[in-house]
Order: structure tokens, then C-alpha cells, then sequence
């Protein structure tokens, strides 16, 4: 059953809902986006670490209902702060499902 979420970021009020569960050919696409950005290494800026994960990310979003002109394509990188948030929060959102509380082993360890 989908997970809707109401969004913390002011600058983009409204809902995501986000699939649960997620579909495995969605993980893979998670998963790939996420090994891709651990081989970036230390030197990869936040804003190439968003990018190379949003891909993972977005394949595992529903619907984005947000306001204030929310578009996903292209997805907003400015104001940079906010951006920063909703991406950071996006990834924690999709984590949580992801990886389900009751799970004892993390499969991104």
C-alpha cells in the first residue's frame, strides 16, 4: 500500500507518496544509483551525490503533489538550501521503506 507523506519542506509544501512495498526492479535501480555514488568517493560535491542518487530515489516515488511550482523535470537544484533538504528527506523517506524496521540486517552495510 503506498506511503503518503506530508512534505517538512517549507519552500515545497504538499504530499509525496512514495511505493510501498517497492518494486524489486525499482531496487535494483536504487541500489545501482547508490554504489555508483559510494564510487564517486570523498571528493564527489553534495550536488553530484544528489544527482547520481535521485535517479534510485525517484524510481521508488509514487506522486509528487507539491507546491510552489514543484516541478520534477528538471528537478530543482536551487534555492540550494531547500533543494539540499528535500533530496536529504526524499532518501530518508525511501530508506525507511526500503530497509522496514523489522528487517535486522541492512542490506547497504
Amino acid at each position: 500500500m503506498p506511503k503518503r507523506v506530508d512534505c517538512p519542506i517549507k519552500r515545497w509544501p504538499g504530499v509525496v507518496t512514495f511505493k510501498d512495498p517497492i518494486p524489486l526492479a525499482d531496487c535494483v535501480i536504487l541500489e545501482h544509483s547508490i554504489k555508483t555514488m559510494r564510487d564517486m568517493g570523498e571528493d564527489a560535491t553534495q550536488a553530484e551525490v544528489e544527482a547520481l542518487l535521485l535517479p534510485g530515489v525517484l524510481a521508488c516515488i509514487e506522486r509528487f503533489e507539491l507546491g510552489n511550482g514543484f516541478t520534477l523535470d528538471p528537478f530543482p537544484g536551487t534555492p540550494r538550501r531547500s533543494s539540499a533538504q528535500l533530496v536529504a528527506w526524499l532518501i530518508d523517506q525511501v530508506m525507511l521503506v526500503y530497509r522496514d524496521e523489522a528487517e535486522s540486517v541492512d542490506p547497504l552495510a
